[in-house]
């Protein structure tokens, strides 16, 4: 299941900066380069699960049950 073990990476750290923006002035040099962040980490994550279709894996998510 290594896409969904690299999605859930992605998605905690797409969490991370997505609390950071909350916290981030509006409109501050800080808050578009968080901005840009969680796009590109947004991007990622479709990415994997793109990845997981083609190659007829599980998709993330639902993660496992541990």
């Amino acid at each position: 299941m290594p896409y969904q073990e690299q999605a859930q990476a992605v998605l905690e750290e797409w969490r991370r900066v997505e609390l950071q923006l909350e916290a981030a002035e509006p409109g501050s040099d800080e808050a578009e380069i968080l901005e840009a962040d969680a796009r590109q980490l947004r991007d990622q994550y479709q990415d994997l699960i793109d990845e997981a279709i083609t190659a007829h894996q599980p998709e993330p998510p639902p993660f496992p049950d541990e």
